[in-house]
């Protein structure tokens, strides 16, 4: 008895990590409660989230770069609203000295910009590392916005000065195309209930540039595909 006892135990503990969810899926479930529906972006490491949380939340994962390519610019960017955490994702193995002090000074960074909601702890008996989910501070997020509305109202200034030099040129192909590509980069920086009214705007003005100098072929209008794209 002694001696099957250790392996009744392991045996025991893999049959309720194969029956609990894991560190990954209570991370899933506790955004899909909390931040289902809401404006913004999750972003993760590649080991803090299940791939099927991408099916029910706005996740985005910056790859195996993370906190290469994280940085406050970044967030905005991507209208990061959260973000989540994995120990095994922030873990040094392998790394040389310089890159493993690269990574901490880039992590610490990240976490002066987060707010920790909570945190799931590793267990033997559940699958997954430890986890934490950060909500992009307050502050931040106001900055973003004033960032963005700023950007956008200087876009706004330069379309209709275009559109303006259009209405007595609305022949002129070079100009379209200017418009398009500034109401691209509007859309860009608008929310979400403005940006695909702006996006046929733009398709509409590359559209018309290509029909409005044949020479020219589909080249304003491939171009045009190319901004929608990005």
């Amino acid at each position: 008895v002694a001696c099957l006892a250790p392996s009744v135990a392991l045996s025991a503990r893999e049959v309720v990590r194969f029956w609990l969810p894991g560190t990954r899926q209570l991370a899933k479930a506790w955004l899909v409660e909390h931040q289902a529906g809401r404006d913004g972006n999750i972003l993760r490491d590649h080991d803090s989230l299940e791939a099927a949380a991408d099916e029910v939340l706005p996740v985005i994962d910056a790859g195996f770069g993370f906190y290469a390519k994280v940085d406050r610019a970044y967030l905005g960017r991507q209208s990061v609203t959260h973000f989540v955490l994995s120990d095994s994702a922030a873990q040094a193995y392998r790394l040389t000295p310089a890159a493993a002090q690269r990574k901490a000074e880039a992590h610490a960074r990240l976490l002066e910009w987060g707010e920790l909601l909570v945190r799931i702890p590793p267990s033997g008996w559940r699958e997954g590392p430890g986890i934490e989910i950060y909500k992009v501070t307050d502050a931040l997020l106001r900055e973003f916005e004033l960032e963005r509305q700023r950007e956008a109202a200087g876009l706004r200034a330069k379309v209709k000065a275009v559109e303006e030099r259009l209405a007595s040129r609305p022949r002129d192909a070079v100009l379209r195309l200017e418009a398009g590509r500034l109401l691209c980069h509007l859309a860009a920086s608008s929310r979400a209930d403005d940006a695909m009214g702006i996006w046929k705007a733009a398709e509409d003005h590359f559209r018309q540039a290509s029909l409005a100098d044949p020479a020219l072929a589909d080249a304003p209008y491939n171009l045009g595909c190319l901004y929608l794209r990005v």
